[in-house]
């Protein structure tokens, strides 16, 4: 399970690019904009075009949907970012769904937030946990610190949890 937004670019395009058996390889997205996946602002198309290309172009993709329950869990690894207000997946800090976000055994849920101009569809910290290991890709200092203080941050129930272990890579 990997994560949209502007955050696992390069590293996608990267990992695209490595030669590992693609062809026994199943990717989801944590979390996806309400949109078509062809749209400007949809994390699929993100992820078409930097990750699902050259050798991995061979793995199998299955969308995120709110009716999926548990999509291809348990997960050997998840690659999850994290915002500037310390959210994860589309568990954001203003929205109402945070707490079932946070609580829900489902699989994934919808989502609404103030701060986004789309409804979207977010895995649950349930589902993110459900893996061998948790990749939280962090850039810039200040996500640096929000992950060493993360009181009061979406962020700090899943740096909390102690299921599945984090392993945080940040750059400047």
């Amino acid at each position: 399970m990997v994560s949209g937004g502007n955050t696992p670019r390069q590293c996608f395009e990267a990992l695209s690019n490595a030669q590992i058996p693609w062809a026994r390889v199943d990717i989801s997205l944590s979390d996806e904009r309400d949109v078509p996946s062809d749209h400007p602002a949809s994390n699929e198309r993100m992820l078409r075009e930097t990750l699902l290309v050259n050798f991995a172009q061979e793995s199998i993709f299955t969308p995120l949907l709110p009716q999926t329950d548990k999509p291809l869990q348990p997960f050997a690894c998840v690659l999850i970012g994290m915002g500037e207000d310390g959210h994860f997946a589309s568990l954001f800090p203003d929205s109402p769904e945070l707490d079932e976000g946070l609580t829900s055994s489902a699989g994934a849920i919808s989502v609404s937030t103030p701060s986004s101009d789309y409804s979207r569809i977010s895995a649950t910290l349930n589902t993110i946990t459900e893996s061998d290991l948790i990749v939280l890709l962090i850039f810039g200092e200040a996500k640096r610190k929000i992950a060493e203080s993360p009181d009061g941050y979406p962020i700090q129930k899943l740096l909390a949890q102690t299921r599945t272990p984090v392993q945080i890579f940040w750059a400047p």
